[in-house]
């Protein structure tokens, strides 16, 4: 899963010879930033079909349905929060406001509470020195976010979080809300076969072995 933000490896913009870590903003159950900010009607119906569907979803995962109702809430004013902390996409095209690079002491100056050697060290990357930052206010906005929200409020975040990335590979009826949620944002009409979400992982996980 990928809460908070997305982390991964990728070249260096401006020396191609490098592969360096690169951390982007994320964290966010629905596609954009514009779904949590947009006040027109079809916006408003996509949060409320979504507030209902994490909570649905944190149940099926065990939890009352009563709290579930409390922490769905709780989960999209979090998130809002993150998509205000975002860059939007028009800026994102720009390939030099989302190119920072920094060391880590520099990470640790932008966001100066998150917990960066103990990140790095269960990704199993502990010597990670050189960073490409999307947007260095968002990290700094995180760090503020996890002083002010309390930490009930982000283990449930964290949980949902966990729950929506592997909802394919659950049982059959998580499977059935996330793809609920599917059909709300894309109108895709069924649910593809088996199979063929089969291959897409295997595809995912093994392309160039499944390829050969």
């Amino acid at each position: 899963a990928g809460p908070f933000f997305n982390f991964g490896s990728e070249q260096d913009a401006k020396d191609a010879t490098l592969v360096i870590a690169g951390a982007d903003q994320g964290g966010l159950g629905l596609p954009d930033r514009d779904y949590y900010l947009k006040d027109d009607a079809k916006m408003k119906a996509i949060r409320d079909a979504y507030v209902a569907h994490v909570e649905k979803m944190l149940t099926l995962a065990g939890e009352p349905a009563a709290q579930a109702k409390t922490d769905a809430a709780d989960i999209l004013t979090l998130e809002t929060a993150l998509a205000k902390a975002s860059m939007d996409k028009v800026d994102r095209r720009d390939p030099y406001k989302v190119y920072h690079r920094v060391d880590r002491a520099g990470l640790a100056k932008i966001a100066k509470g998150f917990p960066w050697d103990a990140y790095f060290g269960e990704l199993g990357f502990p010597n990670v020195q050189a960073v490409s930052v999307n947007d260095p206010a968002y990290f700094t906005g995180i760090d503020a976010l996890m002083s002010a929200e309390s930490p009930r409020v982000w283990q449930h975040y964290l949980a949902w979080q966990l729950a929506h990335a592997k909802a394919s590979v659950l049982p059959k009826a998580f499977v059935n809300e996330a793809f609920a949620l599917r059909h709300e944002l894309v109108g895709q009409k069924e649910l593809e076969p088996r199979w063929k979400r089969c291959v897409r992982a295997v595809d995912g996980g093994l392309g160039e072995l499944l390829a050969q």
